[in-house]
């Protein structure tokens, strides 16, 4: 009887550690997190999770915590992905872009000699309301294209926080 007993309590103080540590983990995953490669840089806010080995052709994706509210509540708030388009300049960029829906901003920056182009488009689909942010950077592979699509209730602080980590974004 008592040898039960003493396995019981190990089984659970197992179960109980390994459950800490889950949560630890997931949580540490949604904190802040610099992502630094040989071709970009860029700082993931809190509250974004970042896929670790993305689908090709992607080379960042990633998402939210939090999902959408009523009709939008199987999708989430934030999704955010890089690729490298080879062989696109940034105004063949900008153009695809550009049909997308209503251009709300559009403005040209230089970082460091490098020259960033940084779009906000508004849409809807499904009677959804979404805002994308872009910016793109050309290289002589082709055009860096960073898209953060938000719901448009998606608030303050994530709007803040992908705002954030969008201008982070810079290539190498």
């Amino acid at each position: 009887m008592i040898d039960v007993l003493i396995l019981g309590l190990i089984i659970v103080a197992l179960m109980v550690y390994a459950s800490t540590r889950i949560k630890r983990i997931s949580r540490e995953a949604f904190e802040f997190e610099r992502i630094e490669t040989d071709d970009f840089v860029v700082e993931k806010p809190d509250g974004l999770l970042n896929v670790v080995a993305p689908r090709a052709p992607l080379l960042l994706d990633g998402y939210s915590r939090d999902f959408g509210e009523e009709n939008a509540s199987n999708i989430r708030k934030v999704q955010y992905s890089l690729v490298l388009r080879s062989g696109v300049d940034m105004a063949a960029a900008f153009g695809d872009i550009k049909s997308l829906g209503n251009i709300v901003s559009d403005e040209n920056i230089v970082i460091d000699g490098m020259k960033y182009r940084d779009v906000s488009v508004e849409f809807t689909v499904d009677s959804i309301g979404y805002r994308e942010l872009y910016r793109l950077c050309g290289n002589a592979d082709g055009t860096f294209v960073f898209k953060a699509t938000m719901l448009e209730d998606a608030g303050d602080e994530l709007d803040a926080a992908v705002g954030k980590m969008l201008a982070s974004f810079q290539v190498k």
